[in-house]
């Protein structure tokens, strides 16, 4: 039977799946795709990337306001996260303080905002 985890445990596996992501799965799928000429897959591998660490930076971002919170830190986690997130790449933003995307340039007029 699956066992509750706390927050810190959560976000230490999703950290842990996003190293890995960007470090090993996403470095070796370029190669082959590179190997093999195939330019479209391995442009949706180098978003993919580039999307995952900036997942990465999110995750280690939550997990030190939680290790070591601040004043800020309690109004933070007192309101709901909005995040915006670019339909083509995936990548992620807290705010949106760009015109495109940094990783595939779509226009942030575009990005999905979830709550």
């Amino acid at each position: 039977m699956p066992r509750a985890k706390t927050t810190i445990e959560n976000l230490n596996m999703a950290v842990d799946g996003e190293f890995y992501e960007v470090n090993e799965m996403y470095p070796g799928f370029i190669l082959e795709a590179a190997a093999h000429a195939l330019t479209g897959a391995r442009r949706t591998f180098q978003y993919a990337i580039a999307s995952e660490r900036g997942h990465l930076q999110l995750f280690l971002r939550a997990l030190e306001k939680i290790e070591h919170p601040d004043a800020a830190t309690a109004e933070m986690l007192s309101r709901k996260a909005v995040y915006y997130v670019c339909p083509e790449c995936g990548f992620t933003a807290e705010m949106v303080e760009f015109d495109g995307c940094p990783v595939c340039r779509r226009s942030k007029d575009e990005f999905d905002l979830i709550s």
